[in-house]
């Protein structure tokens, strides 16, 4: 056997050994719905949640077959009542970019396949050839303008009556057309804002908190912070790239 071979077969018995490793360790309540395979399709996505994920994406970083990559992702799909529940229950929830779109009802393709999601929110998204990228702002009700950057080719648009996050002051926003940015329903929150998006704006950090301090308390009263440095981060990014 080469030196090649010998690391190649190491690094497979490296792979079971972690992957053993994950799922024996994996608390009791959640062995039978979450495995190591899981935990790394998840970490995939996330590495990559700039981009849109497809199955076919994970049958090629993982090698897997197209039955192994739909029986791990259907596994998977159980958590949609979940999140479900919790968004009626009025649990806060901020979902960006692809965690944002999955909670529509559908992703249909550039090339026209439809993907179908958990549809807890009336809203859609079609993905498109150019992306929409670069720093944008917008404001939402409360008069918070946030500040972001977004990176997506996928166009999203809310159901009648659905309430989206904010207008856009400067970008594309869902989908370039309609000046809408996001989407706002009981108290979760879907956006298109990378950045990261708390840390450039503090008071959209803080209305998430004082929001999950009154849904578990019924009543919330935060103490003030020196924001002085993110707020002059923001203003900077405002000069350079929205007003």
């Amino acid at each position: 056997m080469s030196r090649n071979q010998e690391m190649f077969m190491e690094l497979i018995s490296l792979n079971n050994l972690l992957k053993r490793h994950m799922d024996s360790s994996t608390s009791k309540k959640y062995v039978d719905n979450l495995t190591g395979t899981n935990g790394w399709v998840i970490g995939y996505i996330w590495r990559n949640r700039d981009h849109d994920v497809f199955q076919r994406d994970i049958e090629k970083e993982f090698s897997i077959r197209r039955s192994t990559a739909s029986k791990v992702l259907k596994l998977m799909e159980g958590k949609d009542k979940e999140i479900k529940r919790a968004i009626e229950m009025g649990k806060v929830m901020l979902a960006i970019c692809g965690g944002y779109q999955m909670l529509g009802k559908y992703y249909k393709t550039h090339d026209g396949k439809m993907l179908e999601y958990i549809g807890a929110i009336d809203f859609y998204t079609e993905g498109k050839d150019e992306r929409m990228i670069g720093n944008f702002a917008y404001k939402t009700k409360e008069g918070i303008e946030v500040v972001g950057f977004e990176n997506h080719s996928g166009r999203t648009y809310l159901g009648k009556g659905v309430e989206p996050l904010g207008k856009m002051i400067k970008g594309f926003g869902n989908n370039g057309e309609d000046g809408t940015e996001g989407v706002r329903y009981k108290n979760t929150f879907g956006t298109y804002s990378h950045g990261p998006v708390l840390p450039k704006n503090p008071q959209l950090a803080d209305l998430l908190i004082s929001l999950a301090v009154k849904n578990k308390y019924g009543s919330c009263t935060l103490a003030p912070l020196d924001d002085e440095l993110e707020d002059k981060a923001r203003a900077q990014v405002m000069k350079l790239y929205v007003k």
